[in-house]
C-alpha cells in the first residue's frame, strides 16, 4: 500500500531536471541576495496547482532558530500534470521558525 501511494506522488509531482533546479536555485538566491523575496508575500498559492517541490534551506546547526525554505516549481493543475522543466515562474515557501510563522511569495519569473 505505501509504494502504491509513493509511486502516486512522485507520478504526479516530477521533479525538474538537475540543470533546472540549479537555475532556480541561482534565481533564489539572487533574489534573496537583493531582499527581493519578502517585498512578494501572497495570502495562498493558485487553487488546484500542483508542485515540485526544491529544498532550498541554509544548513545550520540549531533547527530551533532556522526555517526550511521550500521552492515550488508549478508542476500542472490536479487532472493535468505538466513536466516542471517547462515552468517559467516559481514560488517560495518559508516554513515556521522559532521567530516568525510560515509564509508564501511569489511569483517569480526564473532566470535562464
Amino acid at each position: 500500500m505505501i509504494a502504491y501511494i509513493l509511486a502516486a506522488t512522485i507520478a504526479v509531482s516530477p521533479m525538474p531536471s538537475a540543470h533546472r533546479r540549479a537555475e532556480i536555485v541561482h534565481t533564489y538566491n539572487s533574489l534573496r541576495s537583493r531582499g527581493e523575496i519578502e517585498r512578494h508575500r501572497i495570502a495562498a498559492l493558485p487553487v488546484s496547482a500542483q508542485f515540485a517541490r526544491i529544498d532550498a534551506s541554509d544548513r545550520i546547526r540549531s533547527i530551533s532558530f532556522g526555517h526550511t525554505t521550500t521552492l515550488l516549481v508549478p508542476a500542472g493543475v490536479t487532472g493535468r500534470p505538466r513536466n516542471p522543466d517547462r515552468a517559467r515562474i516559481f514560488y517560495v515557501e518559508y516554513g515556521p521558525s522559532t521567530n516568525a510563522p510560515g509564509a508564501i511569495y511569489g511569483p517569480f519569473q526564473i532566470d535562464r
